[in-house]
């Protein structure tokens, strides 16, 4: 059935007022059925047809999703890095064209500006950044771990096992400098 959506969207001209918003539609579908190089091409179409900046961003977070994504398949690790920067590159185009609404981390304060994208998974993505808090001394550049999804509970509580982790392993796991929210979503 997805195959003949497909088609028929093919079939579709790209001058149709819509092509943008149903290529969007058709990738997200290509993308959850994994076909992420197929997704990536449809989403890419909704890019160059959108008319705004808001389908424009949503349509480079796609790209952005897809790209970490493609990471997993990479065949060396040269390739998975340079999936993560054109995933990073992709992410920093909707935060810009959306007005940080796409931020997976609290880009407002400053703080944390991207630097590279180190990886990702299931719970979210970690990202280099360079360090502005003048509150965290001695870190030239911070990892920013942003979760896909807002956790349930409070701060205290979704931070609680970090803190309890570097507490017990000391050195062997990463002290956590600081937390916080993006638009409302744990990072």
């Amino acid at each position: 059935m997805i195959w003949e959506v497909v088609a028929q969207l093919k079939r579709l001209s790209s001058q149709h007022p819509e092509y943008a918003h149903m290529s969007m539609k058709l990738g997200c579908v290509l993308s959850s059925t994994g076909d992420l190089v197929e997704a990536e091409l449809w989403f890419q179409q909704a890019l160059d047809k959108a008319d705004n900046n808001d389908d424009k961003a949503e349509a480079y977070f796609n790209i952005f999703q897809v790209r970490w994504r493609q990471a997993f398949t990479a065949k060396s690790q040269a390739d998975k890095a340079q999936d993560y920067a054109n995933a990073l590159t992709a992410l920093q185009a909707a935060i810009e064209l959306s007005n940080g609404r796409f931020a997976l981390h609290d880009i407002n304060i400053g703080y944390y500006p991207l630097l590279k994208m180190l990886g990702a998974g299931g719970m979210g993505c970690a990202l280099l950044c360079e360090n502005h808090n003048f509150t965290i001394k001695g870190h030239q550049q911070v990892v920013v771990k942003c979760f896909w999804e807002n956790l349930s509970g409070g701060l205290e509580q979704v931070f609680n096992e970090p803190f309890a982790m570097h507490d017990i392993a000391g050195d062997y796991v990463p002290k956590t400098l600081d937390f916080g929210y993006a638009n409302n979503v744990i990072y």
